[in-house]
């Protein structure tokens, strides 16, 4: 049985080229996730793909080109780096919900500030009004600097 020497080694050529291809064009990033902001950090990947969902049903994408910050609600999240050419494989990441409330005391007024990343119930103590004051991750209200105040995650 006589070997087309010209044959194998254009199909091993072949075949290294492929797989160089794929190594060099397969979408490689790393993540770090700070509160509520997920920063990606890639350099041949220009979307990335999240979704809530691990079959990806409903996938919101992400455009790299223009922020590789990417703010998020609390939850439990899959994601995809795609580059045109592949996508890669799907990974998970847990944004942990934050509830912290702060008492900014100015010189004429007092503030609460939620500085958490989940929307904030909050009631004064000796109030029967429960979830009187309502704030969103970042907002504040002015309010007496009198009593004691309480607040929790709003549902």
């Amino acid at each position: 049985m006589k070997v087309n020497k010209k044959l194998v080694i254009s199909q091993l050529l072949f075949v290294v080229l492929a797989l160089s291809f794929v190594f060099f064009m397969y979408p490689r990033t790393s993540y770090v996730v700070s509160g509520n902001v997920v920063l990606f950090d890639s350099g041949n990947v220009n979307v990335i793909m999240i979704s809530k969902d691990s079959g990806f049903a409903n996938p919101i994408y992400y455009d790299l080109t223009e922020s590789g910050r990417i703010r998020l609600d609390p939850g439990h999240y899959y994601w995809k780096p795609i580059n045109g050419f592949i996508k890669g494989f799907a990974g998970e990441f847990e944004i942990d919900s934050n509830a912290a409330l702060s008492l900014d005391r100015g010189e004429n007024e007092t503030s609460l500030v939620n500085v958490g990343n989940v929307k904030l119930n909050v009631t004064k103590q000796g109030t029967s009004l429960v979830g009187h004051i309502v704030l969103d991750p970042s907002d504040s209200d002015v309010v007496e600097d009198k009593g004691v105040y309480t607040g929790g995650q709003a549902e």
